[in-house]
């Protein structure tokens, strides 16, 4: 009788063990499935994908009409708002480093693409079932706003094979590319007709960026995310609110002490109010 027990408890035994074995093999050949189909993907996505272009960076500057006297009378928009491209070294450190701190504080230790940072975001956006965070470095987003399309209507694996076209070029800029020649701050879209950090200063606080206060910078640096959102012409509160969302970054990623945060803080933002005034073609003093 003993000896039935025991025949019956290996049996058990063994069974569980082949359905144990069916599973692992069942699992490692859908990796093996799966890993395959995605190589084959990436490699086709590689292959149709655009070219990395230098000269996508430069952004479209304005037609400028001339007074009698020789000065800049007018500013025309060719479709794309107001734009004045600068080099790297006409800004000011205190805008880099606000930047830096709202964007991609990694960035001079990255190669265009960030992995932890990507990760990260990642498990977020499957946790919040979404794409809310990009994880972009700001090479990839200099590259989405120069190379690539996305609209509003594209489904899931669009918007997958979108960023996965993003990474690469992004690589392929910084390997082509220094990192002060990167062409970020003279392509985004700072609000209203204002396209580049210069016009964005000057849409905003009425002067060059090379005049802003660390305050200001902070504020530059976050309305971006939300340019109609964060709009100090349209909403106020908004526009301080971010301005401070930016500052506390800085802090926190050590760009600026205490001192000078709870400065700039405290700091009141004298926004040229007529700012929309002197874009758009029209006179700009």
């Amino acid at each position: 009788m003993a000896k039935k027990i025991k025949l019956k408890s290996n049996s058990q035994k063994s069974k569980k063990r082949r359905i144990i074995d069916t599973v692992a093999i069942l699992c490692l050949a859908c990796i093996v499935i799966a890993s395959i189909a995605g190589f084959l993907v990436l490699n086709k996505i590689l292959d149709e994908r655009q070219p990395f272009q230098q000269q996508l960076l430069e952004g479209a500057t304005p037609t400028v009409i001339l007074a009698s006297n020789g000065e800049v009378a007018m500013e025309l928009s060719n479709g794309d708002g107001i734009r004045e491209n600068i080099t790297y070294d006409q800004v000011p450190q205190v805008v880099i480093d606000a930047f830096l701190a709202v964007e991609d504080s990694r960035f001079f230790k990255h190669n265009g693409f960030d992995l932890p940072r990507f990760l990260k975001s990642f498990l977020e956006n499957i946790k919040q079932g979404g794409f809310a965070q990009g994880g972009s470095t700001l090479t990839m987003q200099m590259i989405d706003v120069s190379h690539t399309t996305t609209t509003p209507y594209q489904n899931t694996i669009q918007k997958l094979i979108a960023k996965v076209e993003e990474i690469f070029l992004a690589l392929d800029a910084e390997s082509y590319l220094s990192k002060e020649e990167m062409k970020y701050l003279n392509l985004i879209n700072f609000g209203g007709p204002a396209r580049g950090i210069q016009k964005g200063a000057q849409y905003y606080f009425g002067k060059d960026i090379s005049e802003v206060t660390l305050s200001e910078a902070a504020f530059l640096a976050g309305v971006i995310n939300a340019p109609n959102a964060y709009n100090p012409y349209l909403n106020y509160e908004n526009a301080i609110a971010r301005r401070n969302t930016a500052l506390a970054l800085m802090k926190q990623h050590g760009y600026i002490s205490e001192e000078e945060y709870q400065l700039a803080l405290n700091t009141k933002l004298a926004f040229q109010l007529n700012g929309t005034k002197t874009f758009d073609g029209l006179p700009l003093h």
